[in-house]
């Protein structure tokens, strides 16, 4: 009976460890934004404008009062910053930005570009697409993912909100392990096949 239960035992053992890696569940963190360390820039690189266009650039108000805690699988989103254009006529532009936090002590930087056309602030329309940030990842083995809203928009006025997103997930086990795991098992079941019993003589 023992030559059976060791393999048992082994193949119970990668099954706990697999058990493991798929249900471990952090903890809830708390996710701060913070204007300290953050900044929006931006510049005109082209302009076709019969009165001169210009692009303006602010951090959001509230930047430094607002928070929530996130679990795995949870997303928040929130006010950024802010864009303003003028002037008569078509112009491109660079946006350049960079997102930090108090909770967890990360930030996240991008670079954008910019196309908008304006009636002298009274009408607009434009488009703003980032170059995405990397995901971050954080000490209990968790990521942040952080992305920069992209904009297609027109309407009366001359100024609209960015928003940013964070998103926090769990790596999926790295295929590796998942190979490592599946081989154990596969070794140990042909080492069970192959035991042959032992026969007692009368």
């Amino acid at each position: 009976m023992r030559k059976i239960t060791q393999p048992l035992i082994a193949v119970c053992a990668l099954l706990a460890f697999s058990a493991n890696i798929a249900n471990a569940t952090p903890i809830d963190i708390v996710v701060q934004p913070t204007s300290e360390g953050s900044s929006v820039e931006s510049n005109i690189t082209n302009a076709a404008c019969y009165v001169p266009c210009y692009v303006e650039t602010s951090l959001s108000e509230n930047l430094d009062e607002i928070w929530t805690t996130l679990g795995v699988g949870e997303s928040w989103t929130f006010d950024f910053f802010e864009i303003t254009v003028g002037g008569l006529g078509f112009a491109t532009a660079s946006v350049e930005a960079t997102l930090a936090f108090l909770q967890p002590d990360v930030f996240a930087a991008s670079s954008g570009d910019a196309s908008f056309f304006t009636f002298l602030g009274w009408f607009s329309a434009g488009t703003l697409i980032w170059d995405q940030p990397g995901a971050i990842e954080l000490a209990d083995g968790t990521f942040l993912g952080i992305g920069f809203e992209n904009l297609i928009e027109a309407g009366f006025g001359n100024t609209t909100t960015v928003s940013a997103t964070v998103h926090r997930y769990q790596a999926i086990p790295e295929p590796g392990t998942l190979a490592l795991f599946g081989f154990g098992l596969l070794l140990l079941g042909i080492f069970h096949r192959r035991r042959k019993p032992t026969t007692q003589r009368v």
